[in-house]
């Protein structure tokens, strides 16, 4: 039920966010301790990154802006009918198609957790650790690959 047009507006960064796909991890690890423990964890590693300042606007006609310190990308969001997900196709320039991370997202008020496949989101992460110069990317790579049928990102709070 929820479509593009129920995420428009301007969301800040509120937190980490981790869920798992993998209904056999949760069995394992007990799902939402595990996803506590994890998004904890990251916490340092993504003000480090910079993704503490990550604001993402999504407009009306389904473009979207994401910001967060040194990277600014934008694109247009789609969801995809058959899984219910959300592909996020990013530009360069506003016109050159740099590629998509199909995201995960849970609306609950107005808080969204917005998550990507692990070794999609360390694309990100990569960008951010070489605009920055930072060095704590490898070590946040072997933390999030670390854990099978994870997927991380974002709590956003609308502004």
């Amino acid at each position: 039920t929820l479509t593009v047009d129920k995420l428009v507006g301007t969301w800040n960064y509120a937190g980490p966010a981790v869920s798992f796909q993998s209904d056999n991890f949760l069995l394992k690890a007990g799902g939402a301790a595990a996803a506590s423990q994890v998004e904890a964890k990251l916490e340092p590693y993504y003000k480090t990154a910079g993704f503490t300042s990550l604001v993402l606007t999504i407009n009306n006609d389904s473009t979207f802006n994401f910001k967060a310190r040194l990277i600014n990308m934008n694109g247009v969001i789609t969801k995809n009918t058959e899984t219910g997900n959300f592909i996020f196709q990013f530009k360069a320039l506003k016109s050159i198609n740099i590629g998509s991370m199909e995201s995960y997202v849970v609306m609950n008020g107005n808080k969204m957790e917005l998550t990507f496949d692990v070794s999609k989101l360390m694309v990100l992460v990569e960008k951010a650790g070489k605009i920055t110069g930072n060095n704590t990317v490898k070590t946040l790579s072997t933390l999030l690959n670390k854990y099978d049928g994870m997927t991380a990102g974002f709590e956003l709070q609308r502004q």
